[in-house]
Formats: C-alpha cells, sequence, structure tokens
C-alpha cells in the first residue's frame, strides 16, 4: 500500500509548510484544504505557527497523509 514514510524520509528539513503540502503529498491536498481542515480540528497534529506560516512536523504529515489512504477494490467504482 502507498506510504508517505518514504517521502517524509527524503524531505528536506524537519517541517512541510502549508504551502508545501501539495507537493509532500502530491497534489492530493492543496493549502487552502489544509486551512480548513486545522480549522475544523482535523489536520495532521503537532502543527507550527512561524511568523505567519503553518508548518507541519514531516513525519507527523506523512502520518497523517498514510492513514488517509484507503485501498479501492475492483468491484467499487468510487465515480458510481
Amino acid at each position: 500500500m502507498l506510504s508517505f514514510y518514504e517521502k517524509a524520509r527524503t524531505w528536506p528539513g524537519e517541517l512541510v509548510t502549508r504551502a508545501q503540502v501539495p507537493e509532500f503529498s502530491g497534489g492530493v491536498y492543496k493549502a487552502s484544504s489544509m486551512r480548513t481542515l486545522d480549522s475544523r480540528g482535523k489536520g495532521p497534529a503537532g502543527r507550527v505557527l512561524i511568523g505567519t506560516r503553518v508548518a507541519y512536523p514531516k513525519h507527523a504529515l506523512a502520518e497523517w497523509l498514510d492513514s488517509k489512504v484507503r485501498p479501492i477494490s475492483e468491484n467499487h467504482d468510487p465515480f458510481a
């Protein structure tokens, strides 16, 4: 199954800014989506504010993304 562990392992630095989340997630999540999830208490744990920028510890973000991955069975059409 897909894991974001390798992305976190090779990511430069310890933090991923909210603006970098689209790159880190392969385009799955946008910065605006993360802002909404954070405001609802459903975003990754451990976010920090540095100046005016929100950032996530890379391993916490990878773990959170991994928790969102769900396999789709061959019999399941997500668009039906």
